[in-house]
């Protein structure tokens, strides 16, 4: 396979559930030009088997050896990744057919923009929208006491951050996302955009 323009990376653990329907969701994008990066780390669930009965060349499967953490897993998949963005996707999540060109378009047309994230609606055990502030400088704002960013839907341009040192940090977990847009937002401008293209799943 040729460099890709995007690597979705999805971490996976005992996710055997839900993580075929979080695949096919984004086998079938309309944009094709990506690699799907799933990490299985160290689940104790048939999560590899599901992963391996999908037949699909943009599959690229690796297993921790032993369990990693989140954010271990994730900086892990941002240096494996071959592609120029990264789109993040959890593997009981849904997207939308035209997320990724979305967020390909945007970024391609936004070369001050490091990362932009998606609106998403959240189902299961509840049933809501969650659109976030668009603005870059109330997002400024907001993150000095919250996560302003979708870090599931977000998609950043993966080399800038590997440059910069912009990891995630496994001592921060559950809040490690919120901890690395509030070291990434010193570095360039995040988004998130207000279309409802990501599926959130809620647990009771």
């Amino acid at each position: 396979m040729t460099q890709p323009k995007v690597t979705i990376l999805m971490p996976a653990y005992n996710a055997s559930l839900y993580i075929k329907e979080s695949i096919e969701s984004m086998l079938n994008q309309s944009f094709s030009d990506f690699e799907l990066l799933i990490i299985n780390d160290g689940s104790k669930d048939n999560t590899s088997e599901v992963v391996k009965s999908i037949v699909d060349e943009r599959i690229r499967l690796v297993e921790n050896e032993q369990n990693l953490g989140l954010a271990n897993t994730l900086n892990k998949g941002m240096k494996l990744a071959k592609g120029e963005y990264l789109a993040r996707m959890d593997a009981d999540d849904l997207s939308t057919p035209n997320r990724l060109q979305t967020q390909v378009d945007y970024l391609d047309s936004h070369p001050d923009v490091i990362l932009c994230s998606m609106a998403m609606h959240q189902f299961g055990a509840i049933e809501k929208d969650l659109v976030l502030p668009q603005d870059f400088e109330r997002i400024k704002i907001d993150l000095l006491f919250a996560s302003a960013i979708g870090h599931a839907s977000s998609m950043w341009r993966n080399q800038e951050f590997i440059e910069k040192k912009l990891f995630f940090k496994q001592d921060e977990f559950p809040a490690e996302d919120f901890g690395l847009w509030t070291r990434a937002v010193r570095e360039g401008k995040l988004v998130n955009l207000p279309e409802i293209m990501y599926m959130y799943r809620i647990y009771p």
